[in-house]
């Protein structure tokens, strides 16, 4: 058995489809990167992953954050498909059996928003300001270089004030 990690982008949102009797999340990743040939000159290979990810209790929690644009790390069992095209060309598909996926981003336009004007995007820092992305506060800490969070207003921390919170 091959087992596969891609991180790439979705290409179309994921939906839900039956596959003998049993639903499943369906979804492309695409993967890119360049590379430098012995000329010197610059060369960008795309790869696409068909994948299917099976659903229990007929839902996936995930289906509605899988939307197109969104960079994914997936990890599962892969397997590949020969076919012809109508033009009679031998393709060879690439398929991955779905048993993790991280939600690593989702596109800019549709980060969540509190009404407030939402700061530029930096891919060097994570988006701030969300619903679900608690700002970063406090004080850097002088060893690891995060940061030890600051309670809101009127809230006592639970972490003791000598130690970090992780």
């Amino acid at each position: 058995m091959f087992k596969i990690t891609v991180i790439g982008n979705l290409g179309k949102d994921a939906e839900t489809k039956m596959i003998n009797n049993a639903p499943y999340t369906v979804f492309t990743v695409c993967h890119s990167q360049q590379r430098k040939d012995a000329q010197g000159n610059y060369t960008q290979t795309t790869e696409w992953v068909s994948c299917k990810k099976k659903q229990y209790n007929g839902t996936d929690t995930i289906l509605p954050y899988l939307t197109k644009g969104s960079k994914v790390c997936i990890m599962g069992d892969f397997y590949t498909r020969t076919y012809t095209t109508q033009q009679g060309e031998k393709m060879v598909e690439l398929n991955c059996n779905v048993s993790h996926i991280e939600l690593i981003a989702r596109p800019q336009q549709q980060l969540p928003t509190t009404g407030a004007e939402q700061p530029p995007y930096n891919p060097q820092r994570p988006p701030q300001g969300g619903t679900d992305i608690p700002p970063m506060q406090g004080q850097p800490w002088p060893y690891q270089g995060g940061y030890h969070p600051t309670p809101p207003a009127g809230q006592q921390s639970v972490f003791p004030p000598d130690q970090p919170p992780y």
